[in-house]
């Protein structure tokens, strides 16, 4: 595998190194982003097809007073946003992943869909990179991991849960409702 020294990469190093301690081929390699394009293609494509919008709403609950970064800030606009975030990623992802590479005349350049080539790599004629990892090993990285399903602060959840049966709200499907939801917490909250 290979990344750039981006802090989110760092519990990825820790991790592949982690499951093939046995393995003595180099199995994480740090490059310079130069040396990384498709996965900066990758970001750059989220930030402008997904990320942008999210980061314009963001900044305008902090430049209009509805964000303050405190514990309760935080949870409820995750409470309000995060499936809609993962939903919008999600479509993201897969959008990237069924998209076309085209060949190239640079001799190694694998060419075909992202999601055939990892998931069939024997036909496309490429290699499978997969190596066995004892069950004890995922298991200790699992336990690091955070989980789709952990939204926000479980207290939190469930008080939030509770406060929109008793003002009969359904859940934001999307960022106007959700919102929404957001902005007039406070009226929700006093009822």
């Amino acid at each position: 595998m290979r990344c750039d020294l981006g802090t989110e990469n760092t519990y990825t190093a820790q991790m592949q190194t982690f499951s093939h301690q046995n393995d003595h081929r180099n199995t994480f390699i740090y490059g310079t982003s130069q040396h990384n394009q498709r996965i900066e293609s990758w970001w750059s494509v989220l930030r402008r097809e997904n990320t942008d919008f999210w980061i314009s709403l963001f900044q305008t609950f902090k430049k209009d007073g509805f964000y303050t970064g405190d514990f309760i800030d935080k949870n409820l606009l995750q409470f309000c946003f995060m499936k809609l975030l993962k939903r919008e990623f999600q479509n993201v992802v897969d959008t990237w992943n069924h998209y076309k590479i085209r060949p190239c005349k640079y001799e190694g350049n694998v060419h075909g869909r992202p999601v055939i080539l990892y998931n069939c790599p024997r036909n496309e004629d490429t290699l499978n990179f997969l190596c066995p990892v004892r069950p004890k090993d995922v298991e200790a990285c699992l336990e690091e991991c955070l989980f789709p399903e952990d939204i926000c602060d479980k207290n939190v959840f469930d008080l939030a849960c509770i406060v929109m049966r008793e003002n009969h709200l359904d859940k934001p499907e999307d960022p106007y409702a959700a919102t929404n939801l957001y902005v007039e917490r406070e009226t929700y909250s006093a009822s």
